[in-house]
């Protein structure tokens, strides 16, 4: 969705242009570098996100089974507020996303997914937050 987003964003913000030869920026002959180099960074990303979500939505240690292996050893009240510090970041930061498209009928996919992945962490958040008493 980011990838195929940008190119939609593209397309919408250029639509209809012609190339007059003089600096525009839909029409330009860069070497996307680092658009080429983003699935390594996301590969190096995916164990520690793997461990954040796992951590955040896991059960409390004494009900886990071996699917929950890569959570922390033990519950995610123990390392409040810094394990809730990252998911909000997260939060805002698909919400960011998900404003920089356009409010048009085209973009609606990319706006849901930005949104649905934002309340992903913020249920994450609310998963993992402490609770007194128990």
């Amino acid at each position: 969705m980011p990838w195929f987003g940008g190119i939609a964003k593209h397309l919408y913000r250029c639509e209809g242009r012609q190339f007059s030869g003089s600096f525009d920026d839909c029409f330009n002959d860069y070497l996307p570098i680092l658009e080429f180099s983003l699935p390594f960074f996301c590969l190096l990303l995916l164990y520690p996100f793997a461990r954040l979500s796992s951590s955040l939505f896991a059960p409390q240690p004494e009900q886990r089974t071996f699917r929950w292996r890569l959570a922390s050893r033990s519950s995610g009240e123990d390392f409040y507020p810094t394990l809730h510090i990252f998911p909000a970041i997260g939060a805002a930061w698909a919400i960011w996303r998900g404003l920089s498209y356009p409010f048009v009928a085209q973009m609606w996919p990319y706006l849901l997914f930005w949104l649905v992945f934002a309340l992903w962490f913020a249920l994450g958040i609310v998963i993992a937050w402490p609770r007194k008493g128990q």
